[in-house]
């Protein structure tokens, strides 16, 4: 089963139910929906709520596969944060279809992919580490990464370098634990 055969308004409002859909239809509207990719028969996206969620949606051999790391989500259901996500889906796929009749086409979002495979290893370099620094988890990455591939491996730098991975010196809320993920 493709995408486009398994996200339909009918199959999305089945599998959420009237009230998750409802809910979903006014997180799309209200613009929630941020970062939607569609690569290689998967779609994910953040859903902008009370916190973050992150939603992946593809198709299975039989049905729809859906994943949402918000609570409903994490119980296995078809969240509103999956209807959101499938509406814009489906929103952008029926302009996508309106713009190739249409004879006043809008441009197409830029092919980062296409453009980074351009770029030369110091180019992709800087760019990586100038978003390390803004981004904690992007950089304990680099820096276990480049701890894992060292020769001269230490148990030491690896065991600081996880801890500063998971360290939270502050309490957390229960509702807030997603965050930490």
């Amino acid at each position: 089963m493709s995408l486009s055969e398994a996200l339909t308004k009918r199959h999305i409002r089945e599998k959420a139910g009237s009230k998750s859909y409802e809910r979903g239809e006014t997180y799309l509207l209200a613009g929630y929906v941020s970062h939607l990719l569609d690569r290689n028969g998967k779609i994910t996206a953040i859903v902008h709520g009370t916190h973050d969620y992150r939603v992946r949606l593809w198709a299975d051999e039989n049905e729809l596969g859906y994943a949402c790391d918000c609570p409903v989500g994490l119980r296995d259901e078809f969240c509103k944060h999956c209807v959101a996500v499938a509406l814009q889906w489906l929103q952008q796929n029926d302009e996508s279809a309106d713009d190739a009749n249409s004879a006043d086409k809008a441009t197409k979002p830029p092919d980062c992919r296409a453009w980074l495979m351009k770029q030369d290893k110091a180019t992709l370099v800087n760019l990586l580490l100038e978003e390390a620094e803004l981004n904690e988890e992007l950089h304990s990455r680099l820096l276990f990464g480049a701890a894992a591939a060292a020769t001269d491996f230490e148990l030491a730098t690896h065991k600081k370098i996880i801890r500063q991975a998971i360290d939270c010196s502050e309490f957390v809320e229960y509702g807030d634990v997603y965050d930490y993920w």
